[in-house]
């Protein structure tokens, strides 16, 4: 049997806000289900394993470096004495 895990405590694994859990919810990224028995309030639930591939989704490794700007050349100029 799976853990199950409400929104506040999947916010703070991950450092985000409760707003921002329900919004991966609502964009279908992070996959939860509603365990509110004929309430209007909606009370989801967050599966580990659903947990675990949102987090793996989200993580594609290392950003791509920045190009490196080079600096422009001084032009020679002649010293003049």
């Amino acid at each position: 049997m799976s853990r199950f895990m409400t929104v506040p405590e999947v916010a703070k694994i991950l450092g985000i806000s409760g707003t921002n859990v329900l919004f991966y919810i609502a964009k279908g990224e992070l996959q939860a289900f509603n365990s509110s028995m004929g309430t209007r309030r909606p009370r989801w639930k967050i599966s580990q394993e659903s947990l675990d591939a949102f987090i793996a989704s989200r993580s594609s490794g290392k950003p791509d470096p920045r190009p490196r700007r080079r600096k422009a050349k001084a032009s020679i100029i002649p010293q003049y004495v």
